[in-house]
């Protein structure tokens, strides 16, 4: 049985992820950097680079560099992970503002 839990919304919008992007990019790039690689690692790497050619939403890989000069300073990253359900691999992004 499971209990009701209550939804958290954004708790900032648009403009204000974007004044706090200079501080949130390098928190989560220095995270990820340090992270260890989950087994899964290349399997989600796979299933990302082929849902995203199906759906033509995915460019890269790009590195830091990369990004700022397409978007200058106006970019926060998303880590993603993944969760084994049954015999499938879910993709999870986390977003800076969906804590």
């Amino acid at each position: 049985m499971f209990s009701k839990q209550k939804s958290d919304n954004a708790t900032m919008d648009e403009n204000g992820l974007m004044d706090q992007a200079k501080f949130i990019r390098p928190m989560i790039l220095g995270k990820v950097k340090d992270a260890e690689r989950p087994e899964y690692c290349q399997e989600l790497n796979e299933i990302t680079r082929a849902d995203a050619g199906v759906r033509g939403w995915l460019e890269g890989p790009f590195n830091e560099n990369n990004v700022n000069v397409m978007f200058g300073s106006n970019w926060v990253p998303v880590e993603r992970f993944a969760v084994r359900q049954k015999d499938k691999l879910r993709p999870i992004d986390i977003s800076p503002n969906s804590s």
